[in-house]
C-alpha cells in the first residue's frame, strides 16, 4: 500500500509541472563538459545503424577466443582450458522528438575446447520506455529477463556442483523525475525476482538452489538541490525488502539514507558521491540486525583530452544465502581505479586495478581479492573492431570458516562486428 501511494503522489506532481521549470535544466544538472575517453564520440567509426521507419536498429557480433590457467577459480583443483565466444546483440530505439520506446535481445555463448560442463549459454531481452509528461517531467518504465550463469569467481559459488549454476533474472521497475531550476525530485519503484536452478553434484546426486530464489522490492526517492550550475547536494532514501520463498528464515527489510553530492568542476573532473547508513533487519534471530556505513562514488578526471582517470567506490550490506544458513550475511567493499588512453582516434589503450573485501557476520570469515585488467581497443571501420584484455586475479579467504583462495591468469582476443 505504501509503495501505490508514494507513486501515486510523485506522478501526480509530475502531470502538475510547468514546462517553463525546463529552461535551465542542462545547465543546472547535466555533467556532460568532460567527455570520457571510451564515451567520446568518433563519428567516423561509428555504425550507422538501420532505420525501420521512427525506429533505427544496431546489430552487434562479438567474436573471441580465451584462455584461463584456473578454470574453477580454485587452487586445488587449478586446470587451464581455452574458449571460444559468441555474442549477438539487437537493439531497436525510437527516434521521435519526444517520448521514447527501445527494445532489444541477446546472448552470450561460450564454449571451452577441453571441459563441455562449463560451456554456458546466456541471453536477455528488455524493453524500456518514457513519457515526457512536460518539458520538465518524465515517467519511465523497465523490463527485463536475463539468463546468466553464476560465476566460478564468486563468493558463494559451489566448489561441489558439475556445472555453473544457471539463474533467471526478472526485473521491472518505473521512475518518474521531476525537474526545476535549482531542485530534481526522482522517485522509483523496483522488483527484481531472481530464480537459481538446480545442478548435478560432483560424484553424483542433485544440489538444490531453491533455497537461493529470492524477490527484492524496493522504493527509493532522492531530492537534488542545485547550488551552481555544476554543483548540486542531495539527500537520498531507500526501503528494500528481501524475500525468500523456499526458506523464510532468510527473509530481511532494510533502509538506506545518505547524503551526496554531484559536480563537475571545468570539464576536467566530474562525480557524484553518497554516504549514509544501511540497516538490514534479518528475520532470523541469530543474524538479528546488520548496520553499516553506505558508501556509493564515482569520479572522473580528465588530465588532457586523451586520457581519463576514473576511481569507483561502493559499500553495502549484501545477503549470502548460499553461505552456512540464514544467519550469515556480508559488508561488501568494492575500491577501483581506471586508466584510459586514446593513442590514436581509433586505437584505446585501457587498464583497471579493483580491490574488492568481504566481512562476513555469522561466521568466522573474511574475503579478500584483487583483480588487475589491462587491454586495448583497434576500431578497424565502422563496422569492424579488434579487442584484446588480459586479467589477473588473486582471492584469498580466512578464518577458522574460510573458502577457498585461487590465482587466476586470462587472456581474450576478440573481434566486433556492428551494424
Amino acid at each position: 500500500m505504501k509503495k501505490a501511494v508514494f507513486l501515486t503522489a510523485v506522478s501526480g506532481l509530475a502531470l502538475i509541472a510547468s514546462g517553463s521549470m525546463a529552461q535551465t535544466i542542462d545547465n543546472n544538472f547535466a555533467r556532460d563538459r568532460g567527455t570520457s575517453v571510451t564515451e567520446r564520440a568518433r563519428a567516423e567509426y561509428a555504425p550507422l545503424g538501420l532505420r525501420l521507419g521512427a525506429f533505427m536498429a544496431n546489430t552487434t557480433v562479438e567474436t573471441s577466443v580465451g584462455y584461463t590457467d584456473n578454470l574453477y577459480y580454485n587452487n586445488a583443483r587449478k586446470e587451464s582450458d581455452a574458449s571460444l565466444g559468441v555474442r549477438p546483440q539487437v537493439d531497436v530505439s525510437s527516434t521521435w522528438s519526444r517520448h521514447a520506446v527501445s527494445f532489444g535481445a541477446g546472448s552470450d555463448i561460450v564454449s571451452y575446447s577441453g571441459n563441455g560442463d562449463e560451456n554456458t549459454t546466456s541471453w536477455n531481452a528488455y524493453l524500456r520506455g518514457r513519457v515526457d509528461v512536460s518539458s520538465a517531467a518524465t515517467i519511465a518504465a523497465s523490463f527485463s529477463h536475463n539468463r546468466n550463469y553464476e560465476s566460478r569467481s564468486s563468493f558463494q559459488a559451489s566448489l561441489t556442483s558439475l556445472e555453473p549454476v544457471p539463474y533467471d533474472i526478472d526485473a521491472a521497475s518505473i521512475t518518474t523525475t521531476i525537474v526545476g531550476n535549482r531542485l530534481r525530485f526522482m522517485g522509483t519503484l523496483s522488483s527484481t525476482t531472481e530464480d537459481y536452478k538446480n545442478v548435478a553434484r560432483i560424484g553424483g546426486g542433485i544440489i538444490d538452489n531453491s533455497a537461493r530464489d529470492a524477490k527484492v522490492n524496493v522504493v527509493a526517492g532522492r531530492v537534488d538541490y542545485a547550488v551552481s550550475p555544476s554543483v548540486s547536494v542531495f539527500v537520498n532514501a531507500e526501503s528494500n525488502e528481501r524475500n525468500y520463498d523456499s526458506n523464510p528464515s532468510y527473509n530481511n527489510k532494510g533502509t538506506i539514507l545518505t547524503l551526496g553530492s554531484s559536480f563537475e568542476i571545468t570539464g576536467l573532473s566530474r562525480g557524484e558521491l553518497q554516504v549514509g547508513r544501511q540497516k538490514q533487519d534479518y528475520k532470523a534471530a541469530t543474524a538479528g540486525d546488520q548496520s553499516t556505513t553506505y558508501i556509493n562514488g564515482k569520479v572522473e578526471w580528465f588530465p588532457t583530452q586523451l586520457t581519463s582517470v576514473t576511481g569507483k567506490i561502493e559499500r553495502n550490506v549484501t545477503d549470502t544465502p548460499n553461505i552456512s544458513g540464514p544467519n550469515v550475511s556480508a559488508v561488501y567493499t568494492a575500491t577501483s581505479i581506471g586508466v584510459d588512453h586514446e593513442l590514436l582516434r581509433n586505437v584505446l589503450l585501457l587498464a583497471e586495478y579493483q580491490h574488492t573485501a568481504y566481512d562476513f557476520s555469522g561466521i568466522n570469515r573474511s574475503d579478500k581479492g584483487d583483480r588487475l585488467t589491462l587491454g586495448g581497443r583497434y576500431y578497424m571501420s565502422r563496422r569492424i573492431s579488434l579487442d584484446a584484455a588480459y586479467r589477473y586475479e588473486n582471492y584469498k579467504s580466512s578464518g577458522t570458516q574460510a573458502f577457498r583462495d585461487f590465482t587466476n591468469n586470462w587472456i581474450r582476443l576478440g573481434l566486433t562486428w556492428r551494424y
